[in-house]
């Protein structure tokens, strides 16, 4: 994970997209960005985190879900 967090916080669509990491707690990511950004943010968070092993000989199967919310563990605001 910490790979895929170092990706996210050079990737300058996390800036275009007003989007910032604020946390992690335990296997979770918490970030903040504009409700208008929000599915594209997670998208790329999606993919990057999913994408983790890109480099490595042996693959996994990575599997990230995104839920977007005004607080960690809200009421989903949008489907995903």
């Amino acid at each position: 994970m910490l790979i895929s967090l170092a990706k996210l916080a050079r990737d300058a669509r996390m800036s275009l997209w007003d989007a910032q990491l604020i946390t992690t707690v335990h296997d979770s990511v918490c970030l903040t960005a504009p409700y208008k950004n929000a599915r594209k943010v997670g998208r790329l968070v999606k993919q990057t985190l999913e994408a983790a092993d890109a480099n490595l000989k042996r693959k996994f199967f990575l599997k990230a879900d995104v839920t977007i919310s005004r607080c960690w563990g809200g009421e989903p605001l949008a489907e995903f």
